[in-house]
């Protein structure tokens, strides 16, 4: 029968980013043209993307504070040098986004589209909606521009206000 090994060391968030800090050139270069080859057939649209989402997750174990959903991943600081542990993580997020059912049925319907049809017209006509990592952070651009546009509106507002309930009434209204 065998043992149990004793509970391994996983980083902490200072040691996690000491070595995110320390990955030299070539390691960058290496764990980014993985991600490359790997992001085919995912829900990821930039090699970066699952690059970063490796990363995020190492980061969620490490500090401890998941939300909702989120799922970590923790570095054996001991037993892993950290390229190959980011390398085995963007593996795994890359075959569980392709087993997905959402990408399975996004799958399905480009090949029902097929080359003369449009699949982004397909998939939104399916109840999906497949935007891009583009327009997303365009959107995001946008309604924060709103938001910063509306707050200066309220202070403009509360101004007005503020300034007319401190005028003193006109008390002699000339006929």
């Amino acid at each position: 029968m065998t043992q149990k090994p004793p509970s391994e060391r996983h980083a902490s968030v200072e040691e996690l980013s000491r070595a995110l800090m320390m990955l030299t050139a070539a390691e960058k270069l290496r764990l980014y043209a993985k991600s490359r080859l790997l992001v085919w057939g995912t829900e990821y649209t930039d090699p970066k993307e699952l690059l970063n989402e490796a990363v995020k997750r190492a980061l969620i174990a490490a500090s401890g504070a998941k939300q909702d959903g989120e799922r970590g991943r923790p570095w054996p600081i001991d037993r892993v040098p950290l390229p190959a542990f980011l390398s085995a993580c963007m593996v795994s997020i890359a075959d569980s986004s392709r087993e997905s059912l959402g990408q399975r049925q996004t799958d399905r319907l480009e090949a029902l589209a097929g080359e003369a049809r449009d699949v982004d017209a397909m998939i939104y006509r399916a109840g999906g909606w497949n935007t891009d990592v583009v327009e997303q952070a365009i959107e995001v651009e946008n309604a924060a521009d709103r938001q910063h546009r509306a707050q200066a509106d309220v202070q403009v507002i509360e101004a007005h206000f503020k300034a007319t309930l401190n005028k003193p009434p006109n008390s002699a209204i000339c006929c």
